[in-house]
């Protein structure tokens, strides 16, 4: 029963995350039916991190009220609808309010599939998490090429949405048919947890760099299309190509630091990947084509361990709950989300795209000097008071 339960857990991770990725190949086609300039569209990729963000504040609430598994159902069930809701949305205001529960339910799916599969977990929680968010690099990858394929074939962004709530159908039915194992419910997820969390100086800084990595990592798997179209002649289905290899490697480095982590410290995988993610993105706008395509390779392998290493780290820590944690930690990275890719939309609007994307790379580097001076050395592992009183 339990790699059943896993099993829909990962393809949970995997529908969510290609949801998220839909949207990067149909940018340009929305932008020219709703006649939006670059700074417009990317208030797009807000609307769908913003409803992200907003339930960050309520899921791990949810996930401890609820059973976590009627949860990942439920939330699946209202993206898939959701997807049918945006492809015949009549105006701009509509589609941003479908895109924003559409973010509302993934991070609900992100949150429980994480929960739930930590909660099954026999081993460390920094393999666990990198197996699972494994999946949600593979959903990326199929997400961005089954739209850009979509549109290279002539559909509309509106049919390419149609087309993924018909496939959603399929994974609704599957996670309705899971038998959940049930998992101890507590009493948390009230501010006053999240207030608690947050206020450990020992814990502020891995969430401040959860902040500042998907953040980055979300601006450069959204703007890299448009800046790949734009600036270096690439057709659209080419751009969401470059953009799905960066996925795709990031499902080979998470499955490789899920087997790494076992016998590596996370902070030693970290302070490796970081450096070299911030080189990779600052070099891309001095790149031919065949170099760019190189790139984006090593750029997936170096962003693969860098959210579950994080979050794992968080995990370790005792005397906080797991669902309120992970939700916290979604927070951050969704609030990383919401800002930073709108930030360089804006650079991109008034600037240029290629310096627009060199700003991202300077936020890579500024996530590993960050690290390294408040993250890095802090010790990790809180002990948990003794109930006895002794």
């Amino acid at each position: 029963m339990e790699k059943s339960i896993i099993r829909t857990c990962k393809l949970g991770a995997f529908f969510l995350s290609a949801c998220t990725n839909l949207l990067a190949p149909l940018l340009l086609a929305i932008r020219a039916e709703f006649s939006l300039n670059t700074a417009m569209s990317g208030a797009l990729l807000t609307a769908f991190f913003a409803g992200n963000f907003a339930l960050c504040f309520f899921s791990g609430r949810l996930l401890n009220r609820f059973s976590k598994g009627h949860c990942l159902c439920v939330a699946v069930t209202i993206m898939t609808l959701s997807c049918f809701a945006v492809a015949v949305s009549p105006s701009f205001p509509v589609l941003w309010a479908g895109l924003f529960l559409m973010g509302a339910c993934t991070i609900v799916m992100q949150v429980a599939t994480n929960a739930i599969a930590t909660g099954l977990a026999q081993q460390g929680a920094a393999s666990h998490v990198a197996g699972i968010t494994a999946f949600n690099g593979l959903g990326a990858c199929a997400g961005l090429l089954f739209a850009g394929q979509c549109v290279s074939l002539g559909f509309s962004w509106r049919m390419v949405y149609i087309l993924f709530g018909v496939c959603s159908i399929v994974a609704t039915i599957l996670c309705w048919k899971t038998k959940f194992i049930p998992m101890p419910q507590q009493d948390a997820g009230h501010f006053r947890d999240l207030y608690t969390l947050i206020s450990d100086r020992r814990i502020l800084p891995f969430f401040l760099c959860l902040l500042l990595y998907s953040g980055s990592e979300t601006s450069i798997c959204n703007w890299l299309v448009t800046y790949a179209v734009e600036n270096r002649g690439f057709t659209t289905f080419a751009g969401s190509i470059l953009t799905a290899l960066i996925w795709l490697f990031v499902f080979v480095g998470r499955m490789a630091c899920s087997e790494a982590s076992t016998r590596v410290p996370a902070r030693w995988i970290l302070s490796g990947l970081m450096p070299v993610a911030a080189v990779t993105t600052l070099l891309i706008p001095q790149l031919s084509q065949i170099g760019i395509w190189a790139a984006v390779v090593v750029l997936g392998l170096a962003l693969s361990g860098i959210w579950p290493m994080l979050a794992s780290e968080l995990l370790r820590i005792g005397g906080y709950d797991q669902s309120v944690t992970l939700s916290t930690a979604f927070l951050f990275s969704y609030c990383g989300n919401t800002v930073i890719p709108y930030g360089i939309g804006q650079i991109a609007e008034f600037q240029t795209m290629p310096i627009a994307i060199l700003s991202i790379g300077g936020i890579f580097a500024g996530l590993f000097f960050f690290f390294f001076l408040f993250a890095a050395h802090r010790p990790c592992v809180r002990k948990i008071p003794n109930q006895s009183g002794s």
